[in-house]
């Protein structure tokens, strides 16, 4: 028994679901999952003169195609994503709460 390995992660996924593939790219990871015991919106806690974490001073996103049409790309080595939005765009993609074309490949990025 021979067994056929597809070429790439889409062209398996294809044979698998028969439903859109999409790629969500991302950068370095941010944040703490709220299950955390340290999930608190202040870093080290409350105190005089708080200091709020990245999630919470971040929490604009931007999507964009991976490669603009001049061909560069859109994710440079400074890019960070925060944790609880890239799970959260994944699931929306899931969902299909995002309008998915079949073979789209963006990246996230936090402002």
């Amino acid at each position: 028994n021979r067994v056929v390995v597809p070429k790439t992660l889409g062209s398996a996924m294809k044979s698998a679901t028969k439903k859109n593939v999409a790629t969500l790219r991302y950068g370095e990871l941010f944040g703490l999952p709220e299950s955390s015991p340290d999930a608190s919106p202040f870093v080290g806690g409350p105190r005089k003169y708080p200091v709020l974490r990245d999630e919470y001073t971040m929490k604009s996103i931007r999507m964009d195609a991976t490669l603009s049409i001049s061909g560069n790309a859109m994710m440079g080595e400074s890019t960070r994503s925060s944790r609880l939005s890239v799970g959260e765009a994944a699931v929306r993609m899931a969902t299909k709460a995002l309008d998915v074309k079949d073979g789209i490949d963006v990246c996230l990025t936090s402002l």
